[in-house]
């Protein structure tokens, strides 16, 4: 009987054993390779694949893969492990509401954009609302203090170009009745008057005309303002003329220089009233400034307003597969409990025990 030799195992030369460890290795990235494609693929489709079973307690793919490595010169071992997935993420809420949807299941998978939750918001959109309306009013106001800017500017304008006339023609009426009535003053009396009666008639016809144009919607209010403010004061003119005409037929007398004199105290006064309207301007600049900050105030509101009620949708920041969920229909959510657990298939590693 031939005797058999006890059998010994035969020393692998280094590099083959390079080798061997090269090929697993190229095993390995081909498995991952192969399922992010197939990952890609299925997500490209839009098709959801049936859910798979995997444990919320494990976080992996549940893909094996399996590697043979050399642990010594002429020694191997084989390692196993599995596909897991280098990103993942937990959704969580934001604001305390109740859960009336959620459309995902664990094992489904979601594209990047999907709707994860959805959240009771009949109190954030009153909210909206509510804010919209105050930013309303509150732009609202701003442009009625606006408008009454506008309009007080115009009516001191013409406030004291009226007074100044009256003044001018009182002064001049005071000192024709302290002064003999002579036939060249007279001419001149008329004349002035000739030509204040034609302002007016000038002034009064583009009156008419612009009053025309603005109740056909044309032009705004305020060219029609200072159209009035311009006939207004030709008006004055025209009267201050007149009184310096009868003034210059009739002669002086005693009775119309004190008449005369007063009036011309009666339009200084006058002028000065006028000419102290600018404050009341002020006082209307710093309550526009008042409603500016009010109404930046309220924009930021429905700005906020608005953010939180987007905070009542919740869509998934990856397209990958859901790993798990913490949170039914139905729940009050406070502001951080968690929803779902995330996955992105497309970015995997193998980790072996």
């Amino acid at each position: 009987m031939e005797t058999l030799e006890p059998f010994a195992p035969r020393r692998r030369p280094p590099l083959r054993g390079a080798m061997i460890v090269l090929l697993s290795l190229v095993t390995v990235f081909g498995l991952v390779f192969a399922a992010v494609t197939f990952a890609q693929k299925r997500d490209a489709a839009g098709a959801k694949p049936p859910a798979p079973a995997i444990s919320n307690a494990d976080l992996s793919l549940a893909r094996t893969v399996t590697a043979v490595a050399e642990t010594a010169p002429g020694e191997t071992q084989a390692l196993s492990g599995v596909l897991e997935a280098r990103h993942v993420v937990t959704v969580s809420a934001e604001v305390a509401a109740r859960i009336v949807s959620r459309p995902i299941e664990r094992g489904d998978r979601v594209a990047k954009g999907e709707m994860v939750a959805v959240f009771d918001d009949r109190t954030a959109r009153a909210t909206v609302a509510e804010a919209e309306a105050a930013l309303l009013a509150a732009t609202a106001s701003r442009k009625g203090a606006e408008a009454d800017y506008d309009r007080a500017q115009t009516e001191t304008a013409s406030a004291v170009a009226g007074a100044t006339a009256a003044v001018r023609g009182a002064a001049a009426g005071e000192k024709k009745a302290r002064s003999a009535t002579r036939t060249q003053e007279l001419r001149q009396a008329e004349a002035a008057l000739s030509q204040t009666e034609t302002d007016e008639n000038l002034a009064k016809i583009e009156r008419d005309r612009y009053a025309r144009l603005v109740s056909e919607g044309a032009i705004a209010q305020q060219v029609l303002d200072r159209t009035q403010a311009a006939y207004d004061s030709a008006l004055a003119r025209t009267q201050s003329a007149r009184e310096a005409v009868s003034l210059a037929r009739e002669g002086a007398r005693s009775e119309d220089i004190a008449q005369a004199a007063a009036n011309a105290v009666g339009a200084r006064a006058n002028l000065q009233a006028a000419q102290a309207r600018p404050a009341r301007l002020a006082a209307i600049r710093e309550q526009i400034a008042a409603l500016r900050a009010s109404e930046q105030r309220a924009t930021a509101n429905v700005q906020n307003a608005r953010v939180q009620l987007s905070k009542h949708r919740i869509a998934s920041p990856l397209t990958g597969r859901v790993l798990e969920t913490r949170a039914e229909t139905g729940e009050i959510a406070a502001p951080g409990a968690a929803i779902a657990v995330l996955s992105d298939v497309r970015d995997l590693r193998a980790v072996f025990a």
